[in-house]
């Protein structure tokens, strides 16, 4: 399987070089498929025997034309069943469909009924006769539940952003979700209950054939959907999101991807989990290429989102569940991307797939830690040119925004992962949530005119917002004392300002960065060539001073590597000078890019 990590981007100089780059690129957009008519989902159910022991075969006439089968039966035990379809060269091979209590609703959970499921299966289009027969168990009240899936529209990314950021997620409308559903089984009222917050994922697999096109994968949502709500009693689909082998990630169960929703897909661990399945059978085949390539970027995104390291372990206090391999109250250690195996009684999401998981944890986390790291970006007039490397080379993404004379910031104004454009004109922001040209999202005063802008995540709720700095001076009967006053507000909109506090002295430049690693930016201020640097929102003295480049250098400090510290770095003319440590000292790497005259940032 070819999904090796990202490459560590540098070539290390220990001296100063002076180049100029032309940048340019083309700009990209994104279309939206236009929006399908809701498919028609029905299901039927047939009751198959009062009592099916093992070697119970029996040759059954669906309901109905049918794309999806499943099974349940009374009580909470495990059982499996094969299937087989008659098709026009005769009959396939049998299909086998495990049904363990383990998937599925916390037992104190509202979605919690005593009965267990097997399936659904994929077992083709239009198809009306099937084979069952039991391979293990002893199933009271089987019952064969047919599910028409509706006719497959058009299914696109609902959202998609450059850089490792949210994937492009197919949303529930897309793929044709009957909302009403959400309301079907007794003691469901639509609404999602939500966790603290997401601690870890656990990886299944659907246990369908491995045989169905990219076309047939909203189909196979939309039968998993109606099977979780009508035949299994539960509120919604069970999983958080789905994957399937070509790529594409299907939002699951309803709440708001960005929310720690609870869902039903691992019994006694649901709460602050994500449940993600990949559509398919991996007990003796491996993931596909695109669905491990889906996989790794939803998890770096959704864990990053919710700053879970995805390489480490994490204890968890086991529910009530009866399909669970530990008792209810028990504090067990988990990887924070874990198989459902590794919580319940289960062989999901197969031994091919369950041995992929340690360099799944590894491919993630360098992702997490990789979309931290900042990128360079030059505006030009009114041009953005963005790159998504810190090595030399075109802009990967060029766009138009703002008036020439504006000044230029970028930040995550909403919370999505990915830095984009703001201008502040005469006290007045205007900023845009995507890297394309267009009109501003958000318009609001804050400060005046001559002031200087920053952003960051100054409260710690994963939005930056803006802050402006002023070079003040008071004067009384006693002194005239003049200091940089620094104006932080945690939303972005009008109103006063949420921190104010005096630091550097006038004339001094101005920048933010995160000097400690603890997630929050502080201020810092450039003299000359000596860089004074403080650890938090408050006047007082520097925590570090040093020297590093000219006084007439642009100061650019950032993430450049993989801890967790923003460091320093300059440019002049066209080039950048990185250093990786908040210390004096040379730079540790030296790359062009840009024009001399332009106004350098950074974006991730």
């Amino acid at each position: 399987m070819t999904c090796s990590p990202l490459s560590r981007r540098t070539v290390r100089v220990a001296r100063f070089l002076i180049v100029t780059l032309i940048v340019g690129g083309v700009a990209t957009g994104i279309v939206m498929p236009a929006k399908a008519s809701k498919p028609v989902v029905e299901g039927k159910v047939r009751t198959l025997a009062s009592l099916a022991r093992r070697g119970w075969l029996r040759s059954v006439q669906t309901p109905m034309a049918s794309e999806m089968v499943g099974f349940d039966w009374a009580g909470r035990m495990p059982g499996t069943i094969e299937v087989r379809v008659e098709d026009a060269k005769g009959w396939t091979d049998w299909s086998t469909i495990d049904g363990f209590p383990a998937e599925g609703p916390d037992s104190t959970s509202k979605e919690a009924h005593n009965r267990t499921s097997a399936g659904p299966v994929w077992i083709g289009h239009g198809v009306r006769q099937v084979q069952v027969r039991v391979a293990d168990g002893d199933l009271g009240d089987l019952r064969l539940h047919a599910i028409h899936t509706g006719s497959t529209g058009s299914s696109g990314p609902a959202q998609a952003h450059a850089a490792v950021s949210q994937p492009g997620i197919i949303s529930r409308a897309q793929w044709g979700a009957d909302e009403s559903w959400r309301s079907y089984a007794s003691g469901c009222n639509g609404s999602p209950d939500y966790a603290d917050g997401v601690r870890y994922a656990i990886v299944h697999h659907t246990d369908n054939s491995n045989s169905y096109s990219a076309s047939d994968s909203a189909s196979i949502v939309r039968g998993i959907y109606y099977f979780h709500t009508h035949t299994n009693g539960w509120c919604d689909i069970g999983y958080n999101f789905l994957v399937d082998a070509y790529g594409q990630v299907f939002e699951g169960r309803w709440g708001g991807i960005t929310s720690a929703v609870i869902g039903a897909h691992a019994g006694g661990f649901n709460t602050n989990s994500t449940g993600v399945a990949v559509i398919g059978n991996f007990q003796s085949t491996a993931l596909p290429g695109p669905a491990y390539g889906a996989l790794r970027g939803l998890l770096a995104w959704k864990l990053g989102y919710h700053h879970v390291n995805a390489n480490s372990v994490i204890q968890v206090v086991a529910g009530d569940f009866n399909g669970s391999k530990y008792p209810a109250g028990t504090t067990i250690s988990v990887p924070t991307i874990s198989a459902h195996r590794d919580v319940d009684e289960t062989d999901c999401p197969g031994d091919v797939a369950y041995g992929e998981l340690g360099q799944l944890r590894v491919d993630v986390q360098h992702d997490i830690e990789a979309a931290a790291w900042n990128k360079p970006a030059v505006v030009r007039s009114n041009v953005w040119f963005l790159r998504r490397s810190m090595t030399p080379g075109p802009a990967d993404i060029t766009f138009v925004y703002g008036d020439p004379g504006d000044l230029k910031i970028m930040c995550d104004w909403n919370g999505d992962g990915v830095r984009t454009p703001g201008v502040y004109r005469n006290g007045v922001f205007f900023l845009r949530n995507s890297n394309t040209s267009g009109p501003a999202d958000v318009v609001f005063p804050f400060g005046q005119a001559g002031d200087i802008p920053v952003c960051g995540d100054w409260d710690g709720d994963h939005v930056e917002t803006v802050g402006v700095v002023r070079d003040q001076v008071t004067r009384t009967v006693v002194a005239v004392t003049a200091a940089k006053m620094w104006y932080l507000r945690n939303r972005n909109s009008a109103g006063p300002a949420d921190g104010t506090f005096a630091y550097g002295n006038v004339g001094d430049r101005p920048f933010v960065g995160d000097w400690d690693g603890n997630s929050f930016p502080t201020p810092g201020v450039r003299r000359g060539y000596t860089w004074y640097l403080r650890n938090s929102n408050s006047g007082g003295i520097a925590n570090g001073t040093f020297n590093y480049g000219d006084s007439s250098d642009t100061p650019i400090p950032g993430n450049w590597n993989d801890d967790p510290y923003d460091t320093l770095g300059i440019t002049r003319g066209g080039a950048w000078f990185i250093r990786d440590a908040n210390a004096s000292g040379n730079a540790d790497f030296v790359f062009p890019y840009g024009n001399s005259g332009d106004v350098p940032l950074i974006w991730r």
